[in-house]
Parts: structure tokens; sequence; C-alpha cells
């Protein structure tokens, strides 16, 4: 079980790092062109797309550790007698 553990412990890491630097690649990528409507109608655009990537990153997260909490208890309660 140690070996879930910390195999648990670098998922989490790994999100937490696409978290970030998914949130520091939106500020990279902005910039002041903009061929389609207003400046402000481009950046709130960008803004609102920004937000549906952070919520996916998030959302993804979320199943993937449902999933590794199913395997684990599923997993530690294999050799267990019902009784």
């Amino acid at each position: 079980m140690k070996i879930f553990q910390w195999f648990f412990a670098i998922v989490q890491l790994v999100f937490m790092c696409l978290l970030f630097a998914g949130c520091a690649n939106v500020e990279a990528q902005r910039s002041t062109y903009c061929p389609y409507g207003s400046y402000q109608s481009c950046q709130d655009a960008y803004n609102v797309g920004a937000g549906v990537g952070f919520f996916m990153i998030l959302f993804a997260w979320a199943v993937v550790d449902v999933i590794l909490g199913v395997i684990w208890l599923v997993a530690a309660n294999a050799g267990k007698k019902v009784s």
C-alpha cells in the first residue's frame, strides 16, 4: 500500500503543477491584437476560455481522485473476509 500512497501523492503534484502552469500560461499568452470585434470583447472571451480551462483541470483532478480512491478502497479491503 505504500507504493499506492506515493503514486497518489505524485498524481496530486502533477495536477497541481498543471493548474499553476495553466494559470501562468494565461497571462503569458495575452496580446493586444484582436482580429474580431473590440479589444474588450476579445479580452472577455479570453478570460472565459481561461476559466473554462481552469475548471476542466479541476474537474479532471476530481475525477482521477475519485477513481484512485475507489481503487484504494477495493485494494485495501481485498484481503478481508466479509462475514
